[in-house]
C-alpha cells in the first residue's frame, strides 16, 4: 500500500513535468543495478518487479487520463447525474 502510494506520486509529478509515458521502470531498473549486490531478492526479482512497476504505471496514467478528460469534458454534460456518468468511466478505465 506505502510503495504503491509512492509509485503514484512520483507517476503524478513526472506526469506533470510532461512524461506521459512510464518512465519510473528505468529507475528500478537502475535501482536494481546498484543495489542488486546488497539486496540480491532485487536481481532474483527483476521480472517481476519491472513487470508489476510498468503495470502499476501504466494503470495510473490511464487513471489520470480518465480524470483529466472526465474534467475538460463539455459543460452541456455536467449536469449529468453521476449516476449516468460514472458507470460508463469506470467501465472505460477498467477496460483499458
Amino acid at each position: 500500500y506505502v510503495l504503491r502510494r509512492i509509485l503514484r506520486r512520483a507517476v503524478r509529478y513526472a506526469y506533470l513535468l510532461g512524461r506521459i509515458e512510464p518512465t519510473l521502470v528505468e529507475v528500478v531498473d537502475t535501482v536494481i543495478e546498484t543495489m542488486g549486490a546488497v539486496y540480491p531478492e532485487l536481481t532474483r526479482q527483476r521480472q517481476s518487479l519491472l513487470r508489476t512497476v510498468r503495470a502499476e504505471e501504466e494503470s495510473f496514467l490511464a487513471t489520470i487520463e480518465a480524470g483529466i478528460n472526465r474534467f475538460n469534458q463539455p459543460e452541456e454534460y455536467r449536469d449529468f447525474p453521476p449516476a449516468l456518468i460514472l458507470p460508463t468511466l469506470e467501465a472505460l478505465v477498467s477496460s483499458g
